[in-house]
């Protein structure tokens, strides 16, 4: 699997399990001081975090496991998900192609910083950097754009950095 790719994942995995955790949909258990898991039926994860002020779980994407030994993939947790709040076939549809369009995003996000450095960034135009924020942070799935294919993505979504004038 690509490197950026495993990336999204886990870190679309931890702001999953931290948004659900800190809206009490999940239930995080302590392992010890910094280790926690959270059940959802069958499925365990488990990860370093620390909880903060207002009770957010900041999950390290990096320590992320499953006790089955599975690869951390966010369509996993999403079908895990699924089970555990008995979304119908139809919701869990929407939901993975919300999921798949952010993780897409989220890539491509990450290709485009990847060459920037600090002194780029402070020198970016407020538009241009802009375009390279991650979206909302509590919002989940914030790239989803439904019924949008590869060409309206790469015309019209932030993280393509395309320009277009509106009438």
């Amino acid at each position: 699997m690509n490197a950026l790719w495993q990336k999204v994942n886990r870190e679309m995995v931890a702001k999953i399990l931290a948004e659900l955790e800190y809206e009490r949909t999940l239930r995080a258990e302590p392992v010890s001081a910094d280790n926690w898991r959270i059940s959802m039926g069958n499925a365990c994860w488990q990860f370093r975090a620390t909880r903060g002020i207002w009770g957010w779980l900041h999950i390290d994407p990096d320590t992320l496991t499953t006790t089955s030994g599975a690869a951390v993939e966010a369509e996993n947790a999403l079908l895990q998900l699924a089970t555990v709040l008995e979304m119908s076939d139809a919701q869990t549809a929407e939901h993975m192609e919300d999921l798949y369009a952010t993780l897409r995003g989220d890539m491509q996000l990450l290709q485009a910083r990847e060459t920037l450095d600090a002194d780029a960034l402070i020198h970016l135009d407020p538009d241009e950097l802009q375009c390279l924020m991650r979206g909302h942070p509590k919002f989940i799935f914030n790239k989803g754009r439904r019924g949008w294919g590869l060409d309206a993505l790469r015309l019209y979504a932030p993280e393509y950095r395309g320009r277009f004038r509106l009438h």
